[in-house]
């Protein structure tokens, strides 16, 4: 008898490779994003609320930012998962 294991896959894995994509073709900066040095890694790309870095991204809500961590692939708000 076959024996399945299903993996969770974050959906967002592909999305930040196609965004690095953009990044290095200089499309996110063609769509209005604002590039800036970041601390650590590569550069911060804003838009509005929005702000993306290789290690995830982070959206300013009002109820509080909304991270995402693409190590862990977990989203937190308010320090909360």
């Amino acid at each position: 008898m076959a024996r399945f294991h299903t993996l969770r896959r974050c959906p967002l894995t592909a999305q930040f490779w196609f965004l690095g994509l953009d990044a290095r073709q200089g499309d996110l900066a063609l769509r209005g994003f604002r590039k800036s040095p970041s601390p650590q890694g590569s550069s911060l790309y804003t838009l509005d609320d929005l702000t993306l870095h290789s290690a995830g991204l982070t959206l300013d809500l009002p109820g509080g930012a909304l991270h995402f961590n693409r190590r862990t692939q977990t989203f937190t708000r308010n320090g909360r998962t």
